[in-house]
């Protein structure tokens, strides 16, 4: 400190980081939020009724609008009161986040949750334009802009730097341009418990008094705040050393030790203490993140700007629950589907909205289990946060297909009958144009037998014979599935019926194979368009080829005459890879994950790749033909891909079936998606993620992550006359680039990274040591659409056709009233 040119002042943030979860049940962890601000409400009456005037300056920062607004829907309105009345007189400050998050949300409801701080706000005449985000790892542009579009314009964030890394430097600021050209203000801050390390948070000592009472009394006896001057002094030095330019430095503080701790009113006796002794020298206050930042406003430093995402390091904890990830993309696209229906709330009042709404914001929040979730996977606590945060993907899940039930009988839906017609309506719920080949709602026995002699299918209104296909459920014949191909405009509603024809056989289709139903002869002779046997795949729009052991070896695009597999790929189309970090000797179930950092995966990896070992023809029609690839791998006592190519157009879809054992160390599976137009020159990537569009390893921050990324509805690959799209309704993480266990690279820091890198669908892992899930084992199935053209240059129509792919057409059996 003796190299010192001027004072420095500590402004010191006190807040309590919120995790649901983690430390307790998610249910407790609203009530001590909730309990929290009683804690500082009181302290706030104390201070102003002279009872402890000597903490006059104490301030308490609200992480996340969850915690007041559970404690607005909770308590009684006298509290609600004094509240407001801490409040306003700054004690408590408000911020712009709902919850810190995982990037799993999407914009429609991230958009409709930030809007609550910010009304609640206005509503008392109180200004609410920071945001405090904190412990993540990072936030998509959308989420940036997002924050700017209600009204934040300071962002004050401390990463927790475990399997992540900020980006830029720590504690300095920059403005995040979005890409509209709006502009968000962000301090890089430290950990968010660096003043707890720090010594700022004072030992309490607990004594009796005579009359049996217990009082708590901080320990700052000059030895303590020595040691404390020790420990600041050499942060302000390790500042100094790279060349920090400010003479205030922010620090957060929590009143105890940890996540979801109280306030603690006897940091303002530690603050007396040291600024007694110290002050002249490094002055501490108290103080708020839009506090620091008008401070921050009125230096005359230069501030830089950047532009790009700031993809999240623990993005990754999604693929530890697969199946309740699956269920929550489910729910938050049917959200969409019930938001076309449902434009003035005429079906579905907006309470259910809201409740959906929670429960797809609770699942995406950051927090995913217990600190024991995989180091005592079997305690009681592990499981019961475990199966807490799945209630939430299962409740949403649940609420959606509840609100959509309701909109599709007041739309006229018959339920079941002995008298139901064979009518159906179909709907688009989606604003943009989409022509698909939709399922229609099963036909079961009674069904069937009446059209036993044969039938058609009539779009009513307009009278047309529609071309279908049917697939058999079961092999007695007693379900039956029956496929359609329509254009729908923009939230259009089309009407069908089934009518008994003689000319039709209600027969699941199949190609006129041998008697012997080997599917091997190359040419049969068949009207069908489409064709499959035990070696390709055909259509008039792609060939698939694939071999033994080696899988899929070719796909070509056979309008273009061009193979659409990359050839510099390690791995074929759609090919499984599972990865095992198994222990060493000295280590530990926890250690060895903890040892694997920012790769996701140990020096000492065990990779394995599936092998093709047997094929089926499933069904070839008029509109598309069907076969299943099966696997053998290790890590999986099952795994199938079923391969559906359709007609008449460019597209196949995906559905792999695995039964993945359960293994405790620390594994990885990967889909390969070694797709590329042009052989990947002269293209570019792009990633849809939260609220807009991305080029991965150039839209993006300086220093942050390049391996892997949490996307939304799929991603693009577009040259000037061609592009190809692939959708991933299920599976949010894509690895880009090298499996191998490799030095980190960090955006910018070279130039060798490419946008047009390998790329792979990163099913499922279990690599935290902490927090995130451990059971993989069990039944899974994941979903994907490949597509394809001269009409898919476009990224953003690129997008827009995977998202009105994912979400659908809704079909349901409908009768006139």
């Amino acid at each position: 400190m003796n190299n010192r040119q001027r004072p420095y002042k500590i402004k010191l943030i006190q807040h309590s980081h919120l995790d649901i979860g983690f430390t307790d049940r998610q249910e407790k962890i609203k009530q001590l939020s909730i309990d929290f601000l009683k804690q500082v409400i009181r302290i706030n009456e104390k201070i102003e009724s002279g009872e402890r005037r000597d903490w006059n300056g104490f301030k308490w920062t609200c992480e996340a609008y969850w915690s007041v607004e559970s404690f607005l829907k909770s308590e009684s309105k006298e509290w609600i009161v004094r509240l407001e009345q801490a409040i306003k007189k700054g004690t408590i400050e408000l911020t712009g986040d709902y919850l810190h998050l995982s990037e799993l949300i999407d914009e429609q409801v991230l958009v409709s949750k930030l809007k609550a701080s910010r009304e609640y706000a206005d509503s008392m005449g109180v200004k609410v334009n920071s945001s405090m985000n904190v412990d993540i790892n990072g936030c998509s542009q959308g989420y940036g802009n997002a924050l700017v579009d209600t009204g934040i314009e300071n962002l004050f964030t401390c990463v927790h730097t475990h399997h992540g890394m900020y980006p830029l430097k720590r504690q300095e600021p920059f403005w995040w341009e979005m890409p509209n050209g709006k502009r968000l203000l962000v301090w890089n801050g430290d950990h968010y418990h660096l003043g707890n390390d720090l010594g700022i948070e004072p030992l309490v000592m607990i004594e009796k008094e005579e009359q049996g009472n217990f009082v708590t009394t901080p320990v700052l006896h000059e030895d303590v705040l020595k040691d404390v001057y020790k420990r600041i002094t050499s942060y302000v030095q390790e500042l100094e050393n790279q060349e920090y330019k400010y003479n205030f430095i922010p620090i957060t503080v929590s009143g105890l030790y940890g996540d979801n701790c109280p306030p603690n009113g006897h940091i303002m006796d530690f603050i007396e203490a040291w600024n007694g002794m110290y002050g002249d020298e490094v002055f501490i206050e108290m103080t708020t993140v839009h506090d620091l930042f008008e401070e921050l406003k009125n230096t005359d430093k230069e501030i830089p700007t950047y532009s790009g995402d700031w993809p999240d390091w623990w993005s990754d904890g999604v693929g530890s629950t697969p199946k309740s990830t699956k269920l929550f993309r489910e729910a938050q696209r049917k959200l969409r589907a019930i938001n076309g229906l449902n434009t003035e709330n005429q079906y579905i009042e907006q309470s259910e909205i809201e409740e959906l709404e929670n429960n797809l914001i609770l699942f995406s929040e950051h927090t995913w289990g217990s600190a024991l979730a995989n180091g005592k996977p079997w305690s009681s606590l592990a499981q019961s946060l475990r199966f807490r945060k799945d209630m939430y993907a299962t409740q949403a899940h649940v609420r959606a297909w509840k609100a959509l039930d309701k909109i599709l009988y007041k739309k006229g839906e018959v339920l079941l009958s002995v008298n139901r017609p064979l009518t159906f309506k179909l709907i688009n719920p989606n604003p943009l144009s989409v022509k698909e080949v939709v399922k229609l709602p099963v036909l079961r026995k009674w069904q069937t037998i009446l059209l036993k002699d044969g039938f058609k299918v009539v779009e009513k209104g307009n009278g047309n014979d529609l071309v279908y296909q049917t697939e058999n459920l079961d092999s007695s014949g007693k379900k039956i599935e029956l496929y359609v191909e329509l254009e729908f405009a923009p939230y259009e509603e089309k009407i069908i019926e089934l009518m008994p024809c003689k000319q039709e056989k209600l027969i699941a289709s199949l190609s006129p194979v041998p008697r012997d139903k080997v599917n091997d002869v190359a040419k049969l002779n068949t009207n069908n368009p489409v064709e499959a046997n035990m070696f390709r795949l055909e259509t008039p729009f792609v060939k698939i080829v694939w071999k033994q052991g080696d899988g899929i070896v070719s796909w070509i695009d056979k309008q273009e005459k061009k193979e659409l597999l990359r050839g510099d790929r390690l791995y074929n189309a759609f090919t499984p890879i599972y990865e095992i970090t198994k222990k060493r000797e000295g280590e530990d179930i926890g250690s060895v994950r903890r040892h694997l950092g920012r790769n996701r995966k140990g020096f000492h990896v065990e990779r394995d790749r599936g092998k093709l070992t047997n094929v089926k023809v499933l069904s070839i029609g008029p509109l598309y033909a069907k076969v299943e690839l099966q696997y053998e791998m290790e890590g999986v006592s099952y795994f199938s891909l079923v391969l559906k190519a359709y007609a008449n157009s460019p597209r196949v879809d995906a559905s792999i079936r695995v039964n993945k054992d359960s293994v405790w160390e620390p594994e990885n599976v990967y889909i390969s998606l070694p797709f590329a137009v042009n052989q990947a020159v002269e293209t570019e990537t792009w990633f849809e993620k939260t609220g807009g569009l991305i080029r991965p390893r150039i839209d993006q921050l300086p220093g942050t992550c390049v391996d892997f990324y949490c996307i939304q509805e799929g991603l693009a690959m577009t040259s000037n006359d061609q592009g190809l799209v692939i959708c991933t309704p299920d599976t949010p993480l894509i690895q880009m680039g090298s499996l191998d266990a490799k030095e980190v690279v960090l955006h910018g820091d070279t130039e060798h990274i490419k946008n047009s890198d390998l790329l792979y669908s990163w099913a499922m892992n279990n690599i935290w040591e902490t927090n995130f899930g451990i059971e993989l084992g069990g039944f899974h199935e994941f979903s994907y659409s490949v597509f394809w053209g001269g009409e898919y240059c476009s990224p953003q129509h690129s997008i827009e056709t995977c998202r009105g792919l994912n979400t659908g057409i809704v079909s349901f059996y409908y009768e006139e009233n």
